[in-house]
């Protein structure tokens, strides 16, 4: 059993003294133990001593017990940080009191030089966390305390190189913050009390390695770890520390002072002897780094920097010498781009901060700043290392592919392709060097783009010596670097398609150069791939009568067997197909063979990645099929299946495939039956309430199912198979609602009453389910599918739905309830009503009082005025009497034609029943009814206001919502279901004038001489609308 001890430990009996410290410890220890449930045990215990008082300054006792169990001292120090960074700020009572932190500041700033570098780290982390939150009202004296601890006169490294790293989290935590207070205490922190003592320091130590070249290597590497923790702060201080400039137009002295000192810095060590630039690796980087983000951050400050910083940067670039040369080259090339690119530099105010006001002034000394900064650019760029000469150097050195890059080629192609394509720029330095290439040719276009159009010319690609010289070898790996090089130069003119074009005649040069290069295999892989490029950049200058060769090109290039190069061929067909000036025509002729080789080329593939991008071309290329659908489609059918089973786990893969069989499936219309081998099984697993699969990609099933619904042509069984499990998993969720009722809707126009049979109650269950509990959008695709549901389905429609309806009736006397849902539950009771009677309407509300009595009365309630006049009326009679005051109030707001045709035959049906409290309503009613009868019928009204647009009509919510890739109103199987319900539909076959007519004398037969006195008094303009319209010609 536990002892009173443990029991006090867990239970928090009180807070924690001296003598509970080798309890902890223990459990500290046996948390680390290698044995699960010891372990488990152990962590349970700690975490549920984690609130009481004093277990936080156990962990610092424990911590700082030099001599105990390192394990142990270290867990405490990683718990100690973790319960800090969440406990520090919390209001709970009794958790960390006001002295126990007290106590803890002092005691996390003497652990700080614990001699163990983990556990010091632990600390340093902890401190910041505390420092965070604490300063500077709690510990204002924080910094000056970290200070003093660096600038004693004892020199002892390791309690200052700790102290550096603790500083350096401490500023990393406060720059973070981000209400305007703490960002303006961080900006008076970095100012006035951190930037002189660390900047001095950082060029004292700076100094002292310069001159210490006879020291040891120790001594060396340790002064240079101290000098990158100083960089490190220094990076936080002057990019965070002072307001950016680039905002403002005011410039920090202290970053103007700092920029030369640094570019210097970086120099000395670039020129430093090879052993020394070793250890400097780390230094150069962050200064580096610091630099650039100065530049981004304060370009005002740093605009006296400009020259001595680039010309380190062209000639780094020409020949780096840090052998990491990833981190370093990306980052010299991030800084020339930041430069060439800087809105400020180019007097763009896009950056600015504009101040109430003074806009103007603002906009005018920004532009005084950049008449000062674009001449040192421009002479700069004019100079001896000019842009040609940069421009050189990234082509030269940075598009010419690496040995390591073609052996990746050979090996493995398709990683080849998508690390060269589909890396993000800034995490390459080829993506780096293509940014600057595009800066430098679009500010200084005159002087590079003739430079990069001869450089094309001199490569020579077409004639014999060339062929020779650049020749295919056994392997990728074996190209020349002349090769290389001219690959580079195409690389160089596709990436500047945009600032070259007015000085290339293009026509010429596709003719001369870029066909050639592509159709002939004799040429080496990397400059075809390079040639295929340009295709992709220079779409747009293509000329129609070019396109139909192009296109028979590319389809040659598509049938070898380098899937490099038949990638690279996808996104170059690709481009052409998404072109502005694409001609579906033109391309026709050339389906059928995309069609078969680009599914040679998806069963080729191993890379999900390649095949998402094969994939996307395909789909576009059956948007395109049309007449050659029936021709193409058993080529496309019988690959799927394969690779829907390669496909599993991966589901962006299974997501494609589906959009292609979207696509294909509507493209065959009427001859869709064809796909059903392929897709209903497809169907069938998606859409599957036992399938918990995280990438079934369900949404996207749905989807699919939605298409094969719209085109199938007439019934058949499977094709409702998925109805059970989407009732289930909707049943589920609300996530489904607007792709799951038009798959009811499509199920149910196809189906009819032949769905209900099997499906009817648990389609109401769900449906009905959603009532009152989903958003009024949502409410609007459940009505809709109701309607359809009434109307499709004469036999068995609305015995399935009632009680669905019933929910409906009284959810919409819900205040929160918009014309947006009523108008549509509006037009369903008056189709029941045209269709059914009115007595069928007041069943559904004596059905509708029985199932929620508790309800009932309270719209009465809230509605007693509708029903002064008949008070001892039933309370199905008094809450039709409040739904027909509903009704008449809501009913100018609906919006749609037919809609309002609907809801006025409902008012007329109405008038054939005998109910309390009508007659009152009479002259509203007519009203109503003449108002729509004028906009539909009337003299003036147009000759056909609703068209056979179904939404409009009110038959059904908008397509356009649906995500699918097709247009579903073009499918031709459920157009013609729909034009049918739709010539059914009490819009096309009542006349309103007649039916009002033919309601009058059936009510006349109810009320009698009482019908006709209300009639007459009427008010006199509604009694004239009336008239006219019962006198309108053709009834």
């Amino acid at each position: 059993m536990m002892d009173q001890t443990e029991r006090d430990l867990e239970g928090g009996a009180g807070a924690l003294t001296p003598e509970d410290l080798p309890r902890i410890f223990t459990l500290l220890s046996q948390s680390l133990s290698p044995v699960a449930e010891i372990q488990k045990d152990a962590d349970t215990k700690l975490r549920g001593m984690e609130l009481r008082q004093n277990f936080c300054s156990c962990l610092v006792e424990i911590v700082s017990h030099v001599e105990a169990e390192r394990s142990a001292r270290w867990l405490a120090s990683v718990y100690l940080k973790n319960i800090i960074a969440r406990n520090w700020r919390t209001r709970l009572r009794g958790v960390i009191s006001p002295e126990e932190k007290a106590y803890l500041r002092e005691k996390l700033m003497a652990l700080l030089d614990d001699p163990d570098d983990q556990i010091g780290l632990q600390v340093a982390v902890a401190l910041a966390k505390v420092g965070r939150v604490d300063y500077p009202k709690e510990w204002p004296d924080l910094f000056e305390v970290l200070l003093g601890r660096i600038c004693r006169g004892d020199e002892d490294d390791h309690r200052v190189r700790r102290t550096y790293i603790a500083l350096h989290l401490l500023l990393k935590e406060l720059g973070s913050k981000r209400l305007a207070i703490d960002q303006k205490n961080f900006e008076t922190l970095c100012s006035d009390v951190l930037y002189g003592p660390v900047f001095q320091m950082w060029m004292n130590d700076v100094e002292r390695l310069g001159s210490s070249v006879n020291a040891s290597h120790d001594f060396k590497g340790i002064l240079i770890q101290r000098i990158v923790l100083q960089l490190k702060c220094l990076k936080r201080i002057l990019i965070q520390g002072f307001q950016s400039d680039s905002k403002t137009l005011v410039i920090a002295s202290q970053v103007e002072r700092s920029c030369p000192v640094l570019v210097q810095a970086l120099q000395s060590w670039i020129s430093a002897t090879d052993e020394l630039i070793t250890l400097l690796e780390g230094a150069i980087l962050k200064s580096l780094r610091i630099l650039v983000g100065i530049q981004e951050a304060h370009c005002w400050a740093f605009a006296g920097s400009l020259v001595p910083f680039l010309e380190l940067a062209c000639q780094q670039l020409a020949a780096p010498r840090l052998w990491a040369e990833g981190k370093y080259v990306k980052s010299l090339l991030t800084g020339v781009y930041n430069v060439l690119k800087c809105p400020g530099y180019r007097g763009s105010s896009s950056a600015l901060v504009m101040t109430a006001g003074k806009a103007r002034e603002q906009k005018a000394q920004l532009e005084s700043m950049a008449e000062h900064v674009r001449p040192v650019l421009r002479g700069f760029f004019a100079g001896g290392r000019d842009a040609t000469f940069l421009c050189q150097i990234i082509i030269d050195r940075y598009f010419v592919h690496s040995q390591d890059e073609l052996l990746l080629w050979e090996t493995n192609g398709e990683e080849f392709h998508q690390e060269m394509e589909h890396s993000a720029n800034e995490e390459t330095i080829r993506g780096c060097a293509e940014l600057v290439h595009t800066a430098l040719l679009e500010s200084n276009r005159e002087s590079l783009a003739p430079c990069i159009v001869e450089k094309l010319h001199l490569c020579r690609f077409g004639d014999t010596q060339t062929v020779e010289e650049y020749g295919a070898r056994s392997c990728v790996s074996a190209t020349s670097p002349s090769a290389l090089q001219a690959a580079a130069v195409l690389h160089s003119f596709a990436l500047g398609a945009y600032d070259l074009h007015d000085f290339v005649d293009f026509g010429k040069t596709l003719n001369n150069l870029i066909i050639p290069i592509i159709s002939s295999r004799e040429i080496a892989a990397p400059i075809r791939r390079e040639g295929l490029r340009v295709l992709s950049f220079w779409v747009s200058k293509l000329k129609p009568h070019d396109r139909p060769g192009l296109y028979r090109l590319l389809l040659s290039v598509l049938g070898e067997h380098d899937p490099v190069i038949h990638l690279m061929a996808c996104s170059v067909l690709q481009s052409l197909m998404e072109d502005w000036d694409f001609d579906v025509e033109q391309f026709r002729e050339f389906v059928p063979e995309a069609v078969h080789t680009l599914i040679r080329i998806l069963a080729q593939c191993t890379d999900y990645e390649s095949q998402l991008e094969v994939f996307s071309v395909l789909n576009l290329v059956i948007d395109h099929l049309q007449e050659r659908t029936i021709e193409c489609a058993p080529v496309i059918l019988q690959m799927i299946p394969e690779l829907w089973q390669r496909a599993e786990g991966q589901s962006l893969l299974k997501i494609q495939i589906m959009l292609a069989l979207q696509r294909l499936v509507h493209a065959l219309g009427k001859d869709s039956p064809m796909a059903y081998p392929v897709v209903l099984p497809i169907l069938r697993f998606v859409i599957d309430k036992n399938n918990q699969d995280p990438t079934n990609a369900l949404e996207d099933g749905i989807l699919l199912w939605i298409v094969v619904l719209r085109s199938a042509p007439e019934p058949v069984p499977d094709v409702v198979g998925p109805v059970e499990s989407l009732l289930h998993i909707m049943g589920m969720s609300s996530e489904h609602i607007l792709t799951g009722t038009r798959c009811i809707t499509s199920s149910v126009l196809l189906y009819r009453d032949l769905i209900l049979e099997n499906y009817g109650n648990k389609i109401n269950r769900v449906l009905g389910g959603y009532v009152g509990t989903v958003k009024d959008r949502a409410m609007i695709d459940v009505v809709s599918c109701l309607d359809v549901i009434f109307q499709a389905c004469p036999k068995y429609g609305l015995q399935c739905i009632v009680g669905s309806i019933a929910t409906l009736v009284l959810d919409i006397f819900d205040k929160n309830k918009g014309v947006i849902v009523i108008a549509p539950v509006l037009v369903l009771l008056s189709r029941i009503s045209i269709a059914r009677g009115p007595n069928q309407i007041q069943l559904l509300f004596e059905y509708a009082c029985q199932s929620n009595r508790e309800k009932v009365a309270a719209i009465l309630d809230t509605n007693a005025a509708a029903y002064a006049s008949i008070p001892n009326a039933s309370a199905c009679d008094r809450l039709f009497a409040c739904f027909l005051d509903l009704w008449l109030r809501h009913f100018d707001g609906i919006g749609q034609t037919g809609m309002r045709k609907i809801a006025a035959l409902g008012l007329c049906s109405i008038l054939q029943a005998s109910i309390p409290g009508l007659l009152e309503r009479l002259g509203d009613i007519v009203s109503h009814v003449t108002g729509v009868w004028f906009e539909v019928e009337g003299p003036e009204a147009e000759p056909d206001p609703m068209a056979l647009s179904f939404p409009i009509a009110g038959m059904g919510p908008r397509d356009d919502l649906v995500p699918v890739s097709v247009d579903l109103e073009e499918a031709e199987g459920e157009l013609s279901r729909r034009k049918a319900l739709f010539e059914q539909s009490p819009i096309v076959t009542l006349k309103i004038a007649s039916y009002f007519r033919e309601s009058l004398s059936k009510a006349s037969l109810a009320y009698g001489d009482v019908l006709q006195g209300s009639l007459h008094g009427l008010d006199p303009a509604i009694r004239e609308q009336m008239e006219v319209m019962l006198g309108s010609k053709g009834i």
